[in-house]
């Protein structure tokens, strides 16, 4: 399939048989029912899309308004007979992040299908290339099911990817323990994080669209959407336990530097405690005072036991305070 401009993305009818005939602008209003299930793709920010929706396509104003939301989060709401469904899937666009995940829009009935995206998602582009060789969805419940099938694969090859990291780095834990390791897995929990932020509503959501009645849902299409459902979970249980192995690679990173902190704090003490009386000495007999031993008494010859005097006393007191404040025991 091509594309035809920036507001229409693309434009078809589905012949039942896993095709599809294309249509352009001019061909959508002059669709019925009888010529077959439509679907029509829009990109959201071109101001034509909006007009049409908002003033052709027929729609609810309240589905209209969540077609053209700005932002959206993983939903499913059944509205009449037909579904409003929001989707998100992973960020798979040249330079992006796999957890800047993207949103389509998604309104379905028996007849038609409107889907509404700001950017390219490549579990859309997998349905399309469906269609190119007969293997696309037959009718709009086939459409919903195969949509969600591939916006969860395309997730698949990100999760595993964590999952080489974190066990790259495990090893590495053992032989290196820089600030780059630590760098790399801060990343990485960072991602898992944004995943399950909106994987978790997602599954929520695709469970919620097994428990709906829609008339033009059948029963294989009700299991395949448990399925969808179901690997969703799986994907969340793997985040899930890529979260712990990754905290659990940090407590360890954490427990080395604490280790090499104490190592580091026990070698200064031994330094300090080892020149702690040489220092005493030296600062007690550098002092220029009267009676000072070894020095000749010109002055004030009671001078130097009168330190002594005071600093033991002064040592004394402190000893009182802390006993006193329960310092010490």
């Amino acid at each position: 399939m091509r594309k035809h401009d920036d507001a229409l993305i693309l434009a078809a009818i589905l012949d039942g048989a896993g095709g599809a005939r294309e249509l352009r602008w001019d061909d959508i209003d002059c669709w019925r029912v009888e010529d077959g299930v439509l679907w029509l793709h829009f990109y959201l920010d071109e101001p034509q899309a909006q007009e049409w929706l908002v003033q052709r396509s027929g729609l609810d104003p309240i589905v209209c308004n969540a077609l053209l939301m700005p932002e959206t989060r993983p939903r499913a709401v059944v509205i009449g007979d037909g579904l409003l469904l929001m989707l998100r899937g992973v960020n798979l666009n040249p330079g992006a992040e796999p957890e800047d995940m993207v949103s389509v829009r998604v309104w379905a009935d028996a007849q038609r299908v409107i889907t509404v995206r700001r950017r390219k998602l490549m579990g859309m582009q997998d349905l399309i290339d469906d269609f190119a060789v007969q293997a696309g969805p037959r009718n709009a419940a086939e459409f919903v099911v195969k949509l969600s099938e591939h916006i969860t694969t395309r997730m698949a090859p990100v999760i595993a990817q964590i999952h080489e990291n974190l066990d790259s780095i495990e090893e590495e834990v053992l032989t290196r323990r820089d600030a780059e390791i630590r760098g790399r897995l801060s990343e990485i929990r960072r991602r898992v994080i944004r995943l399950r932020r909106f994987i978790g509503p997602q599954r929520d959501t695709l469970t919620q669209m097994v428990r709906e009645r829609l008339t033009w849902f059948g029963p294989d299409d009700m299991t395949a959407m448990r399925e969808v459902a179901f690997a969703i979970t799986r994907h969340l249980e793997d985040l899930d336990v890529a979260r712990e192995q990754a905290i659990v690679t940090h407590d360890e990173l954490t427990a080395y530097v604490g280790e090499q902190l104490g190592r580091t704090m026990y070698f200064l003490a031994l330094v300090t405690t080892f020149f702690l009386p040489i220092t005493f000495l030296t600062g007690l007999l550098g002092m220029n005072i009267g009676g000072l031993p070894g020095v000749p008494a010109e002055q004030h010859p009671d001078a130097f036991a009168l330190t002594i005097a005071a600093m033991v006393a002064i040592i004394g007191f402190q000893l009182w305070i802390f006993r006193r404040w329960h310092l010490m025991k």
